[in-house]
């Protein structure tokens, strides 16, 4: 009678060798993006001021992005610098230009007939109810 003899590996060891594919797997795209990313950081520091300015950066904020570490991700730091400076002039804008005050209670009626807003007597600088 003749023996059939079949190998494979046992369950766990396969188990193993599937866990070390998927980590190998994650660990390269991360070194793919981080390798990306930082492509894309050496095109933006060839950028000249005036570009960079167009985009909302300056050339302190590229080079903070490339000093970080490896594992970071640079844009995060521009996205977040860019952010910054956009927020800051719209806070400005909106002190240069405040809004009006409170709108008048429920009970408030606009008058009407030929007095229904002041006029200002410029002369004396007093104004007519």
């Amino acid at each position: 009678m003749s023996a059939l003899i079949t190998l494979s590996m046992p369950r766990p060891f396969g188990h193993v060798v599937a866990k070390l594919g998927a980590g190998l797997a994650r660990v390269e795209r991360g070194l793919v993006a981080a390798w990306r990313r930082r492509n894309d950081m050496a095109v933006l520091a060839s950028f000249d001021d005036v570009m960079l300015k167009d985009i909302g950066l300056s050339r302190g904020d590229v080079v903070d992005a490339i000093s970080q570490p490896l594992w970071r991700d640079p844009t995060v730091t521009l996205a977040h610098r860019r952010d910054e400076r956009r927020s800051a002039r719209a806070a400005m804008v909106v002190s240069r230009f405040p809004m009006p005050g409170p709108m008048p209670g429920p009970g408030w009626r606009r008058r009407s007939g030929p007095r229904a807003c002041p006029t200002a007597d410029f002369a004396s600088g007093r104004s007519s109810p």
